[in-house]
């Protein structure tokens, strides 16, 4: 009988080692899924960001006179019978050299 115990005991043990171990590693692994789903939840974040940004800038530009603001704006664009005047204050300095050798 004795021997039944002894055996019941070191199987139960055994069992207990190899759920431990078991349980362990899941919660090693649950950790590090953690960390993964953050990183994914950061990136994906951002690209709802950028997506929110673009749909707005879609629609601004989707409008006649706002895209034509952007387009003189940006590209220094006129139309055909306008004539484009730049006009630079005096306090800006020139960064080319005019000096011939």
């Amino acid at each position: 009988m004795r021997y039944v115990y002894g055996c019941i005991s070191l199987f139960l043990v055994t069992l207990s080692l190899f759920l431990g171990r078991e349980i362990w590693r899941l919660r090693l692994r649950s950790i590090s899924e953690s960390m993964q789903l953050s990183e994914v939840r950061t990136v994906f974040n951002a690209i709802v960001d950028d997506h929110n940004n673009l749909q707005r800038d879609l629609e601004y530009l989707q409008q006649p006179d706002n895209l034509e603001k952007e387009l003189r704006s940006r590209f220094n664009y006129r139309k055909h019978d306008e004539t484009l005047v730049i006009i630079v204050p005096d306090s800006v300095t020139s960064t080319t050299s005019s000096s011939v050798p």
